[in-house]
């Protein structure tokens, strides 16, 4: 899984100020900004965080999935893309 192989590197633990998993209060300002905003961030990397988290392989939708599995433990209601067939 994508969080836990890249993700979770930083946002585990809170390694350079990234907001940790399930953290609800580092994450509301992030999710009060959108999905759509969170992805493009996440793409395209955003302050200490490089592109695709350092997944330089991972595609914009496992990108988006991660982003969505990630926001919704912080009390987000985004829907993850569906996966692929």
């Amino acid at each position: 899984m994508v969080v836990t192989n890249i993700c979770a590197g930083c946002h585990g633990s809170g390694a350079l100020n990234s907001p940790k998993i399930g953290d609800a209060g580092a994450w509301a300002p992030r999710i009060g900004q959108g999905f759509d905003t969170l992805v493009k961030n996440a793409i395209n990397g955003i302050r200490s965080m490089p592109p695709r988290g350092g997944g330089a392989d991972l595609t914009d939708k496992e990108v988006a999935r991660a982003v969505a599995f990630l926001a919704n433990k912080a009390g987000g209601k985004f829907t993850e893309p569906p996966l692929d067939k």
